[in-house]
Formats: structure tokens, sequence, C-alpha cells
């Protein structure tokens, strides 16, 4: 029935293409190569043993790929996401600042697409270091011609390809379905199912994988998703009493929902992201140490998502917003005393 109001009502149809337009767009751009690297080469390397390639196949999954492609979108969206969180953060804690400088409040869209660009500069720094000394079978990945300056031309495509995964979002958000960001990782989070499908069927023909094999990862994928969706779709219903303009209470079926996740899978990415960004900087025996797999990186993995699930729900549950509207609208919930001591039950 969802689906058919898409097509009944032209708004919906509108906006419903031009998702499928700018998602268009992003999955094109990510098979565009940063110049000078040789793709082939990079995802030999990356597969290969002696790489820290499951270090890197959680980000590559939520770029749909685009890091295996050397792509000009490999930074992803990630840096947006972080900085919005950064900045809302910000003004959150220092809720006085806010109230008392206005125009600070009304520009925090441009200090947040401000402090994108310094992450993705940052991280396209570490990129272009990291691809310029890489070499796989003895061969240079990046074939630099005498004279280029590949890491000056590294930072500026990856940094553009931040700058125009910023603008797609932004449109979807406004002129599409909406909520831009979370579209385009489930974009390349499906993107990837394709080749995991066609991965387990080459192993299944080279006889690597027996049929319960097979059977055994499609049954524990499903019913990794039913429990996905019982948690996404949970909430807890707090229940709410509304008064009338003659001080009578109304008991109705009435409830607050809160979601139980109210983050999502925005904590596990920007973990990933976090932890992969210092182990481009740290020492090799660190990074053998916190590589995929390792207990000290599963510790400091479930820290991090738990640390960033907490502010992420802070920054977008406004209980202000939620205070005033029932205040305006005569809501309490019974057995608790509006107030200072109960302001953040």
């Amino acid at each position: 029935m969802q689906v058919l109001k898409i097509v009944r009502y032209k708004d919906l149809r509108i906006k419903f293409l031009n998702t499928l337009i700018f998602i268009g767009i992003y999955r094109m751009g990510v098979f565009i190569t940063l110049p000078y690297v040789n793709r082939s080469l990079l995802k030999n390397y990356l597969y290969s043993k002696d790489s820290m390639y499951d270090m890197v196949k959680i980000l590559n999954t939520f770029s749909g790929g685009a890091i295996e492609n050397a792509s000009i979108f490999s930074l992803g969206i990630v840096p947006y996401i972080t900085s919005s969180i950064i900045v809302s953060l910000f003004f959150t804690f220092f809720r006085r600042l806010k109230d008392k400088q206005e125009n600070i409040q009304k520009n925090q869209g441009l200090f947040t697409f401000i402090l994108a660009l310094i992450i993705s500069t940052f991280q396209s720094i570490i990129a272009a270091k990291y691809l310029k000394n890489l070499y796989f079978n003895s061969e240079p990945i990046v074939n630099n011609i005498e004279g280029i300056n590949f890491f000056f031309i590294c930072i500026i495509t990856l940094t553009t390809g931040t700058i125009i995964l910023i603008w797609i979002s932004e449109k979807i958000t406004k002129e599409g379905l909406g909520n831009g960001p979370s579209i385009l990782i489930v974009t390349g989070i499906l993107a990837k199912t394709p080749s995991s499908i066609s991965y387990l069927y080459r192993g299944f023909i080279d006889l690597k994988y027996s049929i319960s094999d097979i059977g055994a990862v499609f049954f524990f994928s499903f019913m990794a998703l039913i429990v996905i969706s019982i948690v996404e779709l949970g909430e807890r219903r707090i229940s709410i009493l509304l008064t009338s303009m003659h001080k009578r209470v109304y008991r109705y079926n009435n409830y607050l929902p809160i979601k139980v996740n109210f983050a999502g899978v925005m904590p596990p990415i920007l973990a990933s992201t976090l932890i992969s960004l210092l182990l481009s900087i740290t020492s090799p025996y660190l990074k053998y140490t916190l590589s995929n797999g390792h207990l000290l990186y599963q510790l400091i993995f479930s820290f991090l998502v738990v640390l960033f699930s907490y502010f992420y729900t802070i920054n977008q549950l406004d209980l202000d917003s939620i205070v005033k509207n029932m205040t305006k609208l005569s809501i309490f919930i019974p057995n608790i005393r509006p107030g200072e001591k109960t302001k953040l039950i």
C-alpha cells in the first residue's frame, strides 16, 4: 500500500524520481577513479593477505565499493555526518552561547560545512600519503607522471568529491524522500550485496563452499535482519495525560514514543572512521594490535559505539522542544511532577 501511494500522488512521484536521479549520480561517481591510480592493482592489494583490508572493509561497504575503486567519493558522506554531530553537540552543551548569539545558531549549517571541509581535507592528506607509498608485487599503485604533483591532485579531488556528496545529500533531503545521508549509506550497503552473492556463487562453483555453508550464511543473515528490524522498530512508550481548559483530565490510550535505537547505524560508522584515522598515523605494531579480530580492537570499537550512541542520542533527542510542546498542549506524565528535579527523567 505504501508503494502505491508513490504512484498515486504526484508530489511523491517527483520526490521518488529526484531521489533516483541523485542516487544515480552518486553511483556513477563511485566508479570514477582518482587520477594516476591503478585500480586493479589496488583491488589486488586490498584483497591480499598482507593488506589491512579487514580494517577497511566496513568503510568500503558503507561507501558502496568506493574505497576499493579509489573513487573520487572514497571519503563518503562520513566527514559531513561527523561534523554535523560535533557542531550539534557544541550547541547542545553550550546553550548559553546559543541563547545569547542567535546569529551563530542560524549559521550552524555553515559551521557544519566548514568543519566537514577540514575533516575531509585531513583525511584526503592521509589517503594521498598512503596511496603514494603503496606497492603490490613491486609495482607502484600510483603511476605518477614526472612533474605532476599527485599529492595535491588527490587532496583536491577527494575534498571536492565530499563536497559533491554533501550537495547530493542535501538535495535528497530537500527535493527527494528526505534524510539524504542515510539514503546514501543504505545505497552503498545495498550496492555491495550483488558482489557478495556472486562471491558465494563462485565459491560454490569452485567447491570452496558447500550447500550447507551457503544455507547457513543466508539463515544467519535472515535472523540478523529480523533482530535488527525488531530493535530498530522497538520503542519505549511513555503514558501521557491530557488536561482540558476546565482542568479535567482525559485518560486516553495516548503515549510518547521514544525509539530504543535512536542513533541507528551512525555510531558504528563513526567508530570505524575514527579507528581508521588512528591506524593511519600510528606505528606498525599498533596497526597489528588494533587490527580487526584482536581483543583490544573489539574493546575500543565497542566503547566508541556506546560513546557515539550516547552523544548522538543527546544530539537528536531535543528534550527542550518536547517539553515545550507538551506544555503548550497541556500534556503531562502521570506521577511525575514537572520541575528541575525531574527534567532528566
